[in-house]
C-alpha cells in the first residue's frame, strides 16, 4: 500500500516511482490492455467511451513522454496561501478575478473529496462549487449531459461586469 503521508519531493523521485514507471512503460510499449485495466479501475469506473473513441484515447495516451514532469508540476504547483506539505503557497488565488467553477465527481478516485475541499477552501466564496452525482474522474464519459448542464448554468449566471472582466 502507498504511504499517503510521505509525499514525493523531487523530480528524481518521480522518475523512480514504480507506479509512474508502470504507466509510462505501458505508454512506451503501447500496452493497450494494461492501460485499459488501469483506466477501468480508476477513471472509467461507471461508463466507458464507445470502442472507437476508447481506442483513439488509448493511442493518444501512448504519445505522452513527460509523465514524471507532469506529476512533479502538479506536486509543486501551489497558488494557495497555505503550505501544501511540499511547497509554500504563492498566494496567487487573490489575483484571480474571473468566475471560477469547481466541479467534482462524487465517485472520483483520482481527485479525492479532501483534495477538492482544499481547493474550495483556498478559493472561498470566489468560486462556485458543483458536485457531479454519479460521476468519477471523467464526467465527459460518465454523464456529459449533467456536466454540460452545470457548465451552462454557471456561464449563464456569471456576471462578468461585476467581477471586472
Amino acid at each position: 500500500m502507498p504511504d499517503l503521508d510521505k509525499r514525493m519531493e523531487t523530480l528524481d523521485e518521480m522518475f523512480q516511482d514504480s507506479k509512474r514507471l508502470f504507466v509510462q512503460g505501458a505508454y512506451d510499449t503501447k500496452n493497450y490492455d494494461a492501460l485499459r485495466q488501469i483506466w477501468e479501475a480508476v477513471i472509467y469506473t461507471h461508463n466507458k467511451p464507445d470502442e472507437e473513441r476508447y481506442q483513439k484515447y488509448l493511442e493518444d495516451m501512448t504519445t505522452q513522454r513527460n509523465l514524471a514532469e507532469v506529476y512533479q508540476a502538479l506536486n509543486i504547483f501551489n497558488i494557495s496561501s497555505f503550505h501544501n506539505g511540499l511547497t509554500e503557497g504563492e498566494n496567487r488565488i487573490k489575483d484571480i478575478h474571473i468566475p471560477v467553477l469547481i466541479a467534482w465527481g462524487e465517485n472520483d478516485l483520482v481527485v479525492t473529496r479532501d483534495m477538492t475541499e482544499e481547493i474550495r477552501e483556498d478559493f472561498g466564496d470566489k468560486a462556485n462549487y458543483q458536485e457531479l452525482r454519479g460521476c468519477g474522474h471523467s464526467p465527459l464519459v460518465d454523464d456529459i449531459d449533467q456536466l454540460i448542464g452545470v457548465m451552462e448554468d454557471f456561464f449563464s449566471n456569471v456576471n462578468l461586469t461585476k467581477r471586472g472582466v
